[in-house]
């Protein structure tokens, strides 16, 4: 398995996370994957970018300079549709910034919300006597960070909240210091949750390994 994080890295999230969950009376959960969906579309959304563009440029050449329309003149057109067509999608496969390009941001966020929510039920993070479990995961190629509260958090964690946790994650993310990021979104995150706080959990009743998979 692939992973995001070098050990010390993890070590030193994880110390962080032990520490915090008694300040804010939750049970969190850390993970980071490399990607929510396959987004099978993408190389043929790029595919058919790219013969459109080419194709309005050499029509836009025939207009400016125009030719006898011989074989080898339709030829050379159709290589140069197709061609540059099949590279912007070799692109998408082989440059995950390039693909981004192609992905709108209600696909990824959709697409990153599911698999919050899969994660979370897969591993049981409902699991808690007192439903305070909640799970912040980060999804490296959609660079999307999903907070998903458990029922006995959502009266002290709202959405805007939520947003400003992401916020602040945004900036490290972008740099792909992931630590960083998860740090910063952690240390916020307590902060509001320890505001409302009145009793601290008794035991730690879910894993304070970080979560690492590739996704899907």
């Amino acid at each position: 398995m692939k992973h995001f994080l070098n050990e010390a890295e993890r070590l030193d999230l994880e110390r962080l996370v032990k520490e915090s969950e008694p300040r804010a009376g939750a049970q969190i959960v850390l993970a980071v994957i490399g990607k929510s969906d396959n987004y099978t579309e993408i190389p043929w959304k790029a595919f058919a970018a790219g013969a459109v563009l080419s194709g309005l440029v050499v029509l836009a050449v025939s207009l400016i300079y125009p030719v006898w329309i011989s074989g080898s003149v339709i030829l050379i057109s159709l290589a140069t549709v197709s061609g540059t067509g099949i590279i912007l999608a070799l692109a998408t496969i082989i440059w995950p910034r390039c693909a981004r390009q192609f992905l709108s941001t209600h696909r990824k966020e959709t697409e990153t919300m599911q698999y919050a929510e899969s994660m979370f039920l897969n591993h049981e993070h409902f699991a808690t006597s007192k439903r305070n479990g909640i799970l912040m995961m980060v999804s490296l190629f959609e660079r999307q960070v999903v907070i998903l509260p458990d029922r006995g958090l959502r009266g002290r964690l709202e959405s805007s909240v939520a947003d400003q946790v992401i916020a602040v994650m945004k900036s490290p993310l972008r740099q792909h210091r992931i630590k960083a990021a998860m740090e910063a979104g952690l240390m916020e995150l307590v902060g509001t949750l320890s505001v409302n706080q009145s009793a601290s959990p008794s035991v730690n009743e879910l894993s304070d390994k970080i979560i690492e998979e590739e996704g899907v």
